[in-house]
């Protein structure tokens, strides 16, 4: 069985993650989950539908969403951040996983960072939107990958990042996929367009990732037309959630 998760930590992230499942399930049929540290529910759940998990928060949203991503439901998973705005079907998706263990795009801005286990032609994967099956391998992945963010986050090796925004997330999930032999399918960007930097596209972009208050301005700019396309910036973006 595939479906679509979330997991969230605070209000605002919750509110956040319903109103993009809500994006979502206007085209993917199938269990959608959020996973949240809030007592909060919504009229909009509906068992089998969109589903509300409860979790303990570690203090860390980050951890938060690893560790979560282990107790996913379902046997194929496509994980989507709160900040995302799906404007088509995704179940496609899955397909991919009948070769690969695991999908996810490149971060775009981000060719390296400085660490000496991992060769800086390796790229940086952007962790808002990833697709896996579930499998030892996987698992072991997930759980490694909760081991190198905790090791990063006390080590702290990279005094560049912005810990807040972020913090060692993805630099963790870049060593441990050099690490493990497992196949990971890179995705385009329409799959995880971020419209707050320069970038482009040749389909229709399905997952908006960034906070807007206006998502269907967005979508007109990015989908207004088809085929090989570039976009500068989109400005009117946030950092914190808008809804909440």
């Amino acid at each position: 069985m595939g479906g679509i998760l979330y997991v969230v930590s605070g209000n605002a992230y919750h509110a956040e993650a319903l109103a993009s499942a809500d994006s979502s399930l206007r085209f993917n049929r199938v269990p959608h989950m959020i996973f949240s540290d809030c007592d909060r529910r919504s009229s909009a759940t509906k068992p089998g539908v969109l589903d509300i998990g409860r979790h303990e928060s570690f203090g860390d949203p980050f951890a938060d969403k690893i560790r979560n991503l282990a107790n996913s439901p379902f046997e194929n998973t496509i994980f989507l951040d709160s900040d995302t705005y799906v404007t088509s079907d995704l179940t496609h998706l899955f397909a991919i996983l009948e070769r690969f263990d695991m999908a996810a795009a490149f971060a775009p801005g981000y060719r390296s960072r400085d660490d000496p286990e991992v060769p800086s032609s390796f790229y940086e994967f952007n962790t808002g939107v990833i697709v896996w099956r579930d499998t030892n391998a996987t698992r072991d992945f997930l759980d490694d990958w909760m081991h190198t963010y905790l090791q990063l986050t006390r080590e702290r090796p990279f005094p560049t990042i912005d810990f807040k925004h972020g913090g060692y997330e993805q630099p963790a999930f870049r060593r441990c996929a050099w690490r493990h032999d497992l196949k990971i399918c890179v995705l385009g960007p329409e799959y995880n367009y971020r419209p707050r930097r320069p970038g482009s596209a040749v389909d229709p972009i399905r997952v908006i990732h960034a906070r807007y208050p206006d998502y269907g301005r967005v979508e007109a700019i990015l989908n207004g037309q088809c085929g090989p396309r570039s976009f500068q910036a989109i400005p009117g973006g946030s950092q914190e959630p808008i809804v909440g």
